[in-house]
């Protein structure tokens, strides 16, 4: 093993001379299979350069983030330096059954955001220096992690209100205006051992673009044509596993063509959205209904630990079991 003391290079020697390679490889396996193996089965440790992650893996975390909004989520690490120079978030993303790297998101390991009610899929990051606060957008596009720096924020020149001078960077207006308008969500990231703890279903619970499918863990939002009767991504009780589940509940209605708009808008803030028959299961309504869940969730915790972001979008939403499945 490398000695730890390379993480104190610099950021930019760190990241032109340290760069993992294709780890793992399994054409026929899934990507929930995939990641689980990568994560549980310590083949992240199977870098080239074994100093890629630390000597410390109680410290190194991972999360999931659907960056490209394709329906399949990339898989975020946090390699667990505990120096600033070294530590760094790497994203991978799989593809016919291979975990890769793509690239790092953010500065020296920081906190990852996103904005779901925004029109912008990736991940952004702020870090400071010297009294600048900078704000970088990342996105997964075209195969390739693109990064743009979004604003600066100069504490060192303060406006008469006691608030930092801000200039924009980006071209882009819509983009710059997210940060300075919307809530952020910060993306949950574990350790090994707490995904041991709660189970690889409880994690990809805590996702929600991310459901159990009828054929094994599916991602959503799905091709407007991968299910009959569905539409952009908003899928039905009968494209759901027949398990009970949590639901994060957000609307009710006699009419499937009016609960499937709704669905569709929460597909577009990059939610799960799944249509539900009340009598086809026996905690809900008696009476016929057609009801929307934004996710299913293995369990309790882990649907009010989505509940948050789920009431950014609709206000109203709320958790509860679905009893046992009683439809055909």
């Amino acid at each position: 093993m490398k000695d730890i003391c390379i993480f104190c290079l610099s950021l930019t020697v760190f990241q032109l001379s340290i760069h993992p390679y294709p780890v793992y490889a399994a054409e026929t396996i899934s990507w929930d299979t995939a990641y689980k193996e990568f994560i549980l089965d310590e083949n992240y440790l199977s870098e080239e350069d074994p100093a890629f992650y630390t000597e410390t893996p109680e410290l190194i975390r991972f999360g999931l983030y659907d960056m490209d909004k394709d329906g399949f989520p990339e898989l975020i690490a946090y390699n667990g330096c505990e120096y600033m120079a070294g530590a760094a978030n790497y994203v991978y993303t799989c593809k016919d059954g291979r975990v890769s790297y793509i690239g790092d998101a953010g500065f020296r390991g920081s906190v990852l955001r996103y904005y779901p009610t925004s029109d912008f899929p990736g991940l952004f990051c702020s870090d400071g220096n010297n009294g600048i606060i900078m704000t970088v957008y990342y996105e997964y596009k075209n195969g390739q992690l693109v990064q743009e720096t979004v604003m600066e924020e100069d504490y060192n020149t303060m406006n008469p209100e006691g608030d930092p001078q801000l200039k924009q960077v980006t071209e882009n207006t819509d983009l710059y205006t997210v940060p300075l308008t919307l809530s952020p969500v910060t993306l949950d990231m574990f350790t090994v051992a707490e995904i041991r703890d709660m189970g690889w279903e409880n994690l990809l619970a805590r996702y929600p673009f991310v459901r159990s499918g009828a054929s094994g863990i599916t991602a959503v939002p799905e091709p407007a044509n991968a299910a009959a009767g569905t539409a952009g991504g908003a899928v039905s009780a009968g494209d759901v596993s027949v398990s009970p589940f949590y639901g994060i509940w957000c609307g009710a209605s006699k009419s499937y063509d009016d609960l499937q708009s709704e669905a569709n808008a929460l597909t577009g803030q990059g939610l799960s959205a799944q249509i539900f028959v009340t009598t086809d299961w026996s905690n809900l309504n008696p009476e016929f209904w057609y009801v929307l869940s934004a996710g299913t969730y293995a369990s309790e915790e882990a649907a009010y630990s989505s509940l948050p972001l789920v009431q950014a979008v609709c206000p109203d939403a709320y958790v509860k079991y679905s009893g046992e499945y009683l439809g055909k």
